[in-house]
């Protein structure tokens, strides 16, 4: 995939130069909305093209947070990649306190944020590192999971590439599957505190989703309310299983 993407044909600019005060920006201003669209949309498309097949690999970092370091390469390469990690994530989705239920509605919720802990920090790398040349970034790490690698695939190919509206709508739609699964995972969970058919069921969904990890890790935040001795409980009966089952390492 080449780094040359054309530039919109509507840029800020223009739609600024037609308004009263918009002849009246600074230049520093005028220069900040004219690359506006290159270092806010366009860095999607060379993230996907330079990470290709290690894309996976990131967007897992990005679930499990897992810091990155960046080497070598130039401002706008850090720019990039640090704006991408970001917007895989769904730590600021999870910060606004809300849940969205598996039909997309909104309702509140306790967020359920929390850094890497326990057993799952120990076999998950503490850094994983990007490493810029002129034509590829590559990683540190391949660790990941099916979910991340299903989702990737929607967003490489020679045309969805060059598409940086349907390769944002990809991300946001990732984001959106992995709030809903959190949220049955809860409710599962809450099921199974007085029902251990529940119990296996969690487990099942758990197994079957191929987000086990993460999935897992946002759920703790439950077990560290003092009333969520049961969550806790279950939780670790959950991870134990899957561990012994090799479905988690």
């Amino acid at each position: 995939m080449s780094d040359v993407i054309p530039t919109p044909t509507f840029p800020l600019t223009l739609f600024c130069s037609k308004t009263e005060r918009g002849n009246a920006l600074s230049e520093g201003t005028k220069q900040l909305l004219s690359s506006w669209y290159d270092s806010n949309v366009l860095y999607v498309c060379r993230c996907v093209g330079k990470l290709r097949d290690r894309l996976p690999s990131v967007i897992y970092a990005s679930l499990m947070g897992i810091p990155v370091d960046i080497s070598g390469g130039s401002r706008r390469d850090e720019d990039d990649i640090t704006r991408f990690v970001d917007n895989c994530s769904v730590s600021a989705l999870l910060q606004d306190k809300h849940e969205v239920n598996v039909d997309g509605l909104v309702s509140p919720a306790t967020s359920l944020l929390v850094d890497v802990t326990g057993q799952e920090a120990s076999n998950s790398p503490k850094r994983l590192t990007i490493t810029v040349s002129e034509s590829a970034f590559e990683v540190s790490s391949n660790e990941t999971n099916k979910f991340c690698e299903d989702w990737t695939a929607r967003m490489l190919g020679e045309e969805e590439e060059s598409k940086p509206s349907y390769l944002r709508q990809v991300l946001e739609n990732f984001k959106l599957k992995v709030i809903q699964d959190l949220n049955t995972l809860k409710r599962l969970m809450k099921q199974a505190e007085m029902d251990h058919y529940a119990l296996y069921r969690s487990f099942a969904f758990l197994r079957d989703c191929g987000n086990a990890s993460p999935l897992l890790r946002l759920g703790r935040q439950e077990s560290q309310a003092p009333s969520a001795v049961d969550a806790r409980a279950i939780l670790e009966l959950l991870y134990e299983h899957m561990q012994t089952e090799g479905i988690i390492l």
